[in-house]
């Protein structure tokens, strides 16, 4: 059973998602970030929203990156194709 998450900010009551805000409610405390109203730190703090979490690794299968993961792997990072 899962356990709905609700936006921290007061009186808000809407299903949470990023930093345990809403989207309305994380998109006006970017705003207030972005400009220079409120720092994350502050925000978190006040308990208005919670640390940013990071992000989930990927499993990349893009040429680009199989080509990386095998030359780190070979020792050959500063190797060039000609």
């Amino acid at each position: 059973m899962t356990r709905k998450l609700f936006c921290l900010a007061p009186k808000c009551g809407r299903p949470a998602r990023t930093r345990h805000l809403c989207p309305r409610c994380y998109q006006s405390a970017t705003a207030m970030v972005r400009g220079g109203v409120a720092t994350w730190d502050e925000l978190e703090g006040m308990g208005l929203c919670l640390p940013a979490r990071p992000a989930e690794p990927k499993d990349d299968a893009s040429p680009v990156a199989v080509a990386l993961r095998a030359r780190r792997a070979a020792g050959t990072e500063g190797a060039t194709k000609e």
